[in-house]
């Protein structure tokens, strides 16, 4: 398609050239006119090892270093091009980058490192880690961090860094409860329950400690729906977590329990995680700080009808007449118009 437009007149640019293979337009460049412009990057996409090599012999950044644009606050980005060929599966040109002093750690923006990307089977090829490339990171001084482990859903990465097998390349001061605690995290965030089981045996934290009140989060569902297997899953780590800790810790500022937040985020699994929350012992009339509602509020506010009945069912008050007038339950139904919960609250007294 490309070639096609420039058959047409398009006018030609680095960055095209390129992924092109073009050395003769890269070639007329200014050589201060080739950094910034992601060209190293574009070489690997397009799969061109001779103008890859090319332009690192001319002195560009192996790590091509570069300002992101339309950012509040001036922002940098570096090690695209070595991700790049970790995320393809070339790794001739991960050598040929490395080999001029590609950094396999440098954090590529919202994306993470070349190594990390080698762990989590970055190749589309694939769709697994692959041993060679892992290798060829760690033998130029990559290494995974472990914050990063849970996340890659990686288990037997898991074990052997919570083994110590595996260095998590603590920062100078850092206790190796700190690397369970991070596994945890990354583990309970992608919803890993073996992740999070193996973390869990080295945690001794007390039921009201209120790191649980955030590691038992991790697990909801955040900005979209999520599929029967990540709902299972979902399931499984919250359990898991569940077991350890208070069902009736609270957000330090905001003063929501979690009943309130799994309501919130429902997405499919709101009543199952609810249910688990009340059999452990969650309460129905802990008030949040900003919308001064209770789980019940929260329910009929966000028109979850299910989760309304569950509620009721188990005990909440649907008349609360200690609240404000405005945030009872019927308050919310109404202004929200949930006609049907309006309704089923009626039936249970509100309002008379």
């Amino acid at each position: 398609m490309a070639a096609l437009l420039i058959e047409r007149g398009a006018e030609l640019t680095p960055l095209a050239a390129a992924a092109l293979g073009r050395w003769d337009y890269l070639a007329s460049c200014a050589p201060d006119s080739l950094p910034g412009k992601a060209v190293l990057q574009a070489a690997v996409r397009g799969d061109r090892p001779d103008v890859l090599r090319r332009l690192l012999d001319m002195g560009l950044d192996p790590n091509e270093r570069m300002q992101l644009g339309q950012l509040e606050e001036q922002t940098f980005s570096s090690g695209g091009p070595l991700l790049e060929a970790v995320n393809t599966g070339r790794i001739d040109l991960a050598r040929l980058l490395l080999a001029h002093g590609a950094d396999p750690n440098a954090s590529v923006y919202t994306a993470g490192s070349a190594t990390a990307a080698a762990y989590n089977g970055g190749s589309p090829r694939t769709h697994a880690p692959d041993q060679a490339m892992i290798d060829l990171m760690v033998q130029h001084g990559g290494r995974i961090a472990a914050a990063a482990v849970g996340y890659l859903r990686n288990v037997e990465l898991a074990r052997r860094v919570l083994e110590g097998d595996i260095d998590p390349h603590l920062e100078s001061g850092a206790s190796s409860g700190e690397t369970v605690e991070a596994i945890l995290c990354g583990g309970a965030s992608s919803r890993s329950a073996e992740i999070v089981r193996m973390a869990l045996e080295r945690i001794d934290w007390p039921r009201d400690d209120p790191r649980w009140f955030w590691i038992l989060w991790r697990p909801l569902p955040k900005h979209r729906d999520l599929n029967e297997a990540e709902q299972a899953d979902s399931r499984a780590t919250f359990r898991l977590i569940l077991e350890r800790c208070d069902p009736n810790l609270r957000a330090s500022e905001s003063e929501q329990t979690m009943l309130h937040e799994v309501i919130a985020r429902d997405r499919g699994v709101g009543v199952a995680l609810a249910t688990m929350l009340l059999d452990a012992g969650a309460r129905t009339d802990i008030r949040d700080e900003f919308l001064k509602s209770t789980p019940l509020g929260w329910a009929c506010r966000w028109g979850r009808v299910v989760l309304v009945e569950l509620l009721l069912a188990r005990g909440a008050d649907p008349i609360e007449p200690g609240a404000e007038p405005w945030a009872t339950p019927l308050a919310w139904a109404e202004r929200r118009h949930h006609a049907g919960i309006a309704s089923i609250l009626r039936q249970h007294g509100a309002g008379r």
